[in-house]
């Protein structure tokens, strides 16, 4: 397995390989974050304090990085790329294969992008937005390890 150059590769729309790898100038590394969640089922805690899981199966990773600061022109071209691959725009949903330090390795899940907030760091003379580092997330659905 290892590490094949690139964090997350978002799967175009009718394909289960093929892809845009988001390259690593759209990412600042040092804020990558990834993780397989773990899932439980009515876990309890019984009078005594004994915890009682029912651990499932199937994991629901979750990836974010920042974005470097910007231009409008660079953001758009971003937001256009991913946009495009977007299975269900209503939900912003995506297919993607991420990078997880702790297998690692990559793995493939059905995502959604939440709400991203983008905040305007200044505006130059020419009236071109500069944006601010921008948080963007990918969270599963929920599934096995492929």
């Amino acid at each position: 397995m290892g590490f094949n150059g690139y964090f997350v590769k978002v799967l175009d729309k009718n394909s289960e390989t093929s892809g845009w790898e988001i390259p690593l100038s759209y990412m600042r590394a040092e804020t990558y974050q990834a993780a397989l969640h773990g899932q439980d089922l009515d876990s309890y805690r019984d009078a005594d304090g004994t915890l009682h899981r029912t651990a499932l199966k199937k994991v629901a990773p979750k990836v974010e990085f920042n974005l470097p600061f910007m231009d409008s022109v660079r953001l758009n071209s971003f937001m256009s790329k991913l946009k495009s691959r977007y299975r269900d725009s209503v939900e912003k949903k995506v297919k993607a294969e991420v990078f997880m330090p702790e297998i690692d390795g990559y793995v493939t899940h059905d995502f959604y992008v939440p709400d991203i907030t983008f905040t305007p760091y200044t505006v130059r003379k020419d009236n071109t937005i500069i944006y601010n580092e921008t948080r963007i997330a990918f969270i599963s659905y929920g599934g096995d390890v492929k």
